[in-house]
């Protein structure tokens, strides 16, 4: 560096020996000048790279750019676009940009930054910092949703095509002048002359819903199950069958976080000191809550009052195309059923878990006199709790998750499917918050996580 400034020093020199022969002394000057400020600024920008930027590899402007790749979710609709947010030390947004193409950067944001990727955010938000990001949302602040088929309505708006998605926090060093691309391998960087940032790996950066997806595949009734506490050859119930009349949830959340404060990438956005959206009003809830007290039943859910409970038609499903089932024992359906599903918010609460209730009239053939008759119990429910029991199937991938075992999964999560196969084989309760009176209620839980994204939760329920 020395040497070569040394040389160009020498060259202005013998220049300036054959201009003492201008008469023009202004002009003489001139020349100088300008010869010495393009000599310097000829050594400081183009023979030494700034340690800051690094090069500028495949971006011929020199501006410093973020390109961020997410994992993009197929829906129905495009909705809105990825946004992806930069935040800086102090937790001010100073840049946003849209995701899979790259976006210029102010100085203030090269440097130690966090970045964030967010879809479908409400209306009612204007992000400015980052808790901005990490605000409350309910199913009164989203936006409609794009609707589903008849006869059943979605559980909650903004679940479809524009379902609030959001990343993990991801720490990144951005460089000035440079391409900066996160999600993407080593070599597509390579390739795209560009800055990798590694806080994201080598993969696409995951995206999760804020809202699970409860699909309820069937109904069936078991005709062949065997009354073991008499005869093991003598079914239960001769001839049963099901009218199913009404299903609902009860003890969903109303609200959600919009995002985590979190570098793990599947983090619960659980908002726990909400309200509850159940499908029934609070007077018919709470003749349910007080019969069970009076019979000194433990309920299945224990914390809704007059005070956090919602009433939401969407959450009253009444299907109007249901009707008597065949009696056949029930078998699991691979194909997806669109009437037959609802979406929920979080709940890993164990002890106050959300429920799915059936509601229907259950029949059966007793002999009286010598003759058969056809007995009848109207208005029974059959009571599931979601998310209450696992298993899982060789083709499930934690790693998809964040995590290595099933066992890291409780309640209802985000982003998951649970595909639930109801098997009727009794009369059910008269109380949808309690087991029947006769026979506690059966819940020979299942869940199969088939796949990324889905469960399968079968129910044999008396």
């Amino acid at each position: 560096m020395i040497i070569l400034l040394w040389l160009k020093l020498v060259f202005i020199k013998r220049i300036l020996y054959n201009f003492k022969k201008l008469k023009n002394m202004k002009l003489r000057n001139l020349l100088y000048a300008t010869m010495i400020a393009c000599a310097f600024a000829s050594c400081s920008k183009d023979d030494v790279i700034d340690p800051d930027d690094g090069g500028n590899g495949g971006n011929s402007s020199g501006k410093t750019m973020l390109q961020v790749n997410p994992d993009i979710i197929t829906t129905k609709a495009a909705a809105d676009p990825f946004t992806v947010y930069v935040i800086n030390q102090a937790g001010t947004i100073v840049k946003t940009g849209d995701a899979n193409a790259p976006f210029e950067l102010p100085t203030e944001a090269e440097g130690n930054m966090e970045v964030m990727i967010l879809k479908n955010i409400p209306a009612s938000i204007t992000p400015k910092v980052k808790s901005d990001l990490l605000s409350v949302i309910d199913y009164s602040e989203n936006e409609a949703s794009e609707g589903t088929p008849d006869p059943i309505p979605p559980i909650l708006p903004n679940t479809g095509a524009d379902a609030s998605l959001n990343s993990a926090v991801y720490k990144v060093a951005i460089k000035r002048g440079e391409i900066n691309m996160l999600g993407y391998s080593k070599s597509a960087v390579t390739t795209a002359g560009g800055n990798y940032l590694d806080a994201a790996g080598e993969q696409a950066i995951p995206m999760y819903r804020n809202v699970a997806l409860v699909n309820l595949e069937s109904i069936g009734v078991d005709y062949n199950y065997l009354d073991d506490s008499k005869d093991v050859n003598k079914v239960r119930y001769n001839s049963p069958s099901f009218v199913a009349k009404q299903i609902f949830i009860l003890n969903a959340r109303n609200s959600s976080y919009l995002s985590v404060n979190s570098t793990n990438i599947w983090q619960p956005t659980e908002y726990r000191n909400g309200k509850y959206l159940n499908g029934v009003d609070y007077e018919t809830y709470k003749g349910w809550d007080d019969k069970a007290k009076e019979k000194n039943k433990k309920t299945y859910i224990t914390t809704i009052s007059s005070d956090n409970f919602v009433k939401t038609n969407l959450y009253d499903v009444t299907p109007r195309k249901w009707g008597s089932y065949d009696p056949e024992k029930i078998s699991p359906i691979s194909s997806y059923n669109p009437f037959n599903y609802l979406y929920t918010y979080e709940n890993t609460d164990k002890d106050n878990p959300t429920l799915l209730v059936v509601k229907g009239d259950f029949s059966y053939v007793v002999e009286k006199n010598g003759k058969k008759i056809t007995e009848t119990e109207e208005n029974r429910y059959y009571t599931v709790k979601l998310g209450d029991k696992f298993s899982a199937t060789t083709q499930f991938d934690p790693s998809k998750f964040g995590i290595t075992d099933i066992s890291e999964i409780q309640g209802l999560r985000r982003n998951i499917q649970y595909n639930v196969y109801v098997s009727i084989i009794g009369p059910g309760s008269d109380n949808p918050l309690i087991p029947g009176s006769d026979n506690d209620t059966s819940l020979d839980v299942k869940v199969e996580l088939v796949n990324y994204g889905s469960v399968n939760q079968k129910e044999v329920i008396d």
